[in-house]
């Protein structure tokens, strides 16, 4: 029998031959670089070992590697549906957002004399912070629950967002006392407008488990209609969503970013 890797001549006394458990050829063990021992293994029928030879080694690695190309291809299309599918949603739920924006414009009878008055309080509350569940004083001298509050407020600053505390103008308490006992919000307002942000970037920086166990809570001073288009955005955020859930795409989602919705890929570890 003439063997496809070599020349010589098998014959089954004086040579040990193996055969590919794929192509069927047979092949020199010598010519192939399969060891004694390996081929004592090979040659007992139970021992369950397949063995393959060079060529067709090498032709598992090309389907292999042709394999992997497809499957890369294959995960590429499927993002570029689940992007135009995505796509698709953005503009059913743009043209919603346009329709709500119209009848807003067309119910709202603001005249501009509102209109600047409503930009001014925006312009004036930059320079301020609303704190929530504030350990309130019960002192009956003003000077004395204000000292009390500044304490407070300092010490929330240099202990939970570790940051320098910046020149405090005034401090109130929003509202009228509660009988049940309930701490009233506390209004800060700084000298400088950038306080605020470098105060609510210092919150956004803590990691999740200090943020839980924060019991004072801190948020922009917003005017009545800012709170208004907030709780709309979070309406429409959520209908988003939704109707993006509902084509079946698990790896974007909506934001809140400022005033405007934004459509963001999740990580790949947090999917």
């Amino acid at each position: 029998m003439q063997l496809p890797t070599c020349a010589a001549t098998w014959r089954k006394e004086t040579a040990q031959a193996i055969e590919c458990d794929t192509c069927a050829q047979w092949f020199h063990c010598k010519c192939e670089g399969v060891s004694d021992a390996t081929y004592e293994v090979i040659r007992d029928g139970n021992s369950g070992v397949a063995w393959y030879c060079r060529g067709c080694r090498r032709g598992v690695k090309k389907l292999s590697d042709m394999f992997k190309i497809m499957i890369t291809r294959q995960i590429k299309t499927e993002e570029n549906v689940e992007m135009l599918m995505a796509t698709q949603v953005d503009m059913k739920s743009t043209m919603k957002e346009l329709e709500t924006k119209v009848d807003l414009l067309q119910n709202n009878s603001a005249s501009a004399t509102e209109i600047i008055r409503e930009l001014n309080e925006r312009e004036r509350r930059q320079t301020s912070l609303m704190l929530f569940n504030v350990p309130e004083s019960d002192e009956m001298v003003p000077a004395d629950r204000v000292s009390h509050d500044t304490m407070e407020l300092n010490k929330f600053i240099t202990d939970k967002l570790q940051v320098e505390v910046p020149n405090v103008k005034q401090i109130i308490r929003v509202g009228a006392k509660n009988e049940d006992g309930a701490f009233r919000p506390m209004k800060a307002t700084f000298e400088d407008k950038g306080d605020p942000s470098t105060l609510m970037q210092a919150l956004k920086k803590l990691d999740f488990p200090t943020k839980k166990k924060l019991t004072i809570h801190l948020a922009l001073d917003l005017t009545p209609m800012q709170r208004e288009e907030g709780k709309i955005l979070r309406a429409m955020r959520t209908q988003r969503q939704a109707e993006l859930e509902k084509t079946g795409i698990k790896n974007f989602k909506w934001i809140i970013l400022g005033d405007t919705l934004r459509k963001v890929r999740i990580p790949q570890e947090n999917q």
